[in-house]
């Protein structure tokens, strides 16, 4: 409906001149929709991706949730993290991020977010808790941007509107796993 209203167009007007921006907004908000991946913005494919440990390509191959086999995600050690250092000062608007609600748990209920103790919908263990969110800026300190210490969503979305050289995710703790679990870490 916002598309329509944004283009002045019937949700038919959608289907036939909006479906990709459809899909991409569906996505972006992390809707799953089988054999389609999100589109990952130019500031996260061109910038130069590193992690304290284990292998981050994952966080922004597209797939934010794992499939079969495939974990599409970068697991760590809560208090390690990820960065992405750019080719100059970059302006950072936004980062989006999607920890693991533990899709694959016998008890699933299919929240965007939980309340804390609140059985059966308790915060799976998989979610990242507490994390921050780093920049580089061009005199070469690290300022933390934004910290969560009680997180409950799977899909968050911070605005920073910042420049810097570099940003770097460390989640801190889990609500009860001794690993984490991030599906996607993008800028924009």
């Amino acid at each position: 409906a916002a598309i329509a209203i944004k283009h002045s167009q019937s949700p038919r007007g959608v289907y036939e001149n909006r479906l990709d921006e459809l899909k991409n907004t569906l996505i972006g908000d992390d809707c799953y929709l089988p054999w389609h991946t999100h589109q990952i913005t130019d500031l996260t494919k061109t910038a130069k991706l590193t992690a304290s440990a284990g292998a981050p390509e994952n966080l922004r191959n597209g797939i934010d949730r794992k499939l079969g086999d495939d974990t599409n995600s970068w697991n760590c050690t809560p208090g390690d993290s990820v960065e992405y250092v750019f080719e100059s000062v970059s302006v950072v608007n936004e980062a989006r991020i999607i920890f693991d609600s533990c899709f694959q748990r016998d008890w699933l209920n299919l929240r965007c977010n939980y309340a804390k103790d609140n059985e059966p919908f308790r915060v799976p263990e998989t979610m990242v808790k507490a994390f921050k969110i780093e920049a580089l800026g061009s005199d070469e300190n690290w300022k933390t941007v934004f910290n969560e210490t009680n997180n409950f969503k799977r899909l968050v979305r911070v605005p920073l509107e910042v420049e810097a050289k570099a940003i770097r995710l460390t989640p801190e703790t889990t609500w009860g796993c001794d690993r984490a679990n991030v599906f996607a870490f993008e800028v924009s």
